[in-house]
């Protein structure tokens, strides 16, 4: 059977092939090396799918069901995941950045080295996934009305994510202090450090 994997922006094709599944022909595609920016996997059956090393740049997979998949290492930045079952599934140094990640199931899932900056988070199931001890989101916060995410790591290491700049607590409360000196958006954003650390006090 003849399956195709188009674009979600135009309707050009990005890939096609005879095969047996829809899953596989991803998998094959992925396999080939195809770029698959863009790409319309909305709603997609893609469990346990090897998609290691997937160039998804800004692809749809909303309500996809990728539980159990192999996502290490893959390009999720800006990619629409929203409702997305990624249950149990690798997505070990997996760029996130800007990944909408809204009402995600990513119960056990491997998060280790994962880049989650600037991702929404909201609504999101984190129980038990590896690499995360514990996380919170702050937002929308700052001069750029953006989200404030604080990770707690399985080695107890904090990391803020604000934007595009990612560092430790201390490293962020400078940064602060730098950009916004004393005004409003110091205060809120002096508030929120103090809400991390209660929340993540051992």
């Amino acid at each position: 059977m003849l399956f195709e994997i188009k674009s979600r922006w135009v309707s050009n094709v990005l890939f096609k092939i005879e095969t047996e599944s829809f899953k596989m022909a991803v998998e094959a595609a992925v396999k080939s090396g195809v770029n698959l920016s863009g790409a319309d996997l909305s709603g997609a059956d893609l469990y346990r799918a090897n998609l290691s090393r997937a160039d998804l740049y800004r692809a749809n997979l909303s309500g996809a069901d990728l539980s159990g998949a192999d996502l290490s290492r893959a390009n999720l930045y800006g990619t629409n995941l929203s409702g997305a079952d990624l249950y149990g599934a690798d997505l070990s140094g997996a760029d996130l950045s800007r990944a909408d990640l809204s009402r995600v199931n990513l119960y056990g899932t491997n998060l280790s080295r994962a880049n989650l900056s600037g991702a929404n988070l909201s609504g999101a199931d984190l129980s038990r996934a590896k690499g995360i001890k514990d996380i919170i989101q702050i937002g929308p916060i700052g001069s750029r009305k953006s989200y404030l995410i604080a990770i707690k790591n399985d080695k107890d290491e904090i990391k803020i994510t604000a934007g595009c700049w990612t560092g430790t607590l201390e490293e962020f409360k400078k940064r602060v202090k730098e950009v916004h000196k004393n005004n409003d958006h110091a205060k809120h954003y002096k508030l929120a450090c103090e809400l991390i650390k209660a929340r993540f006090k051992k």
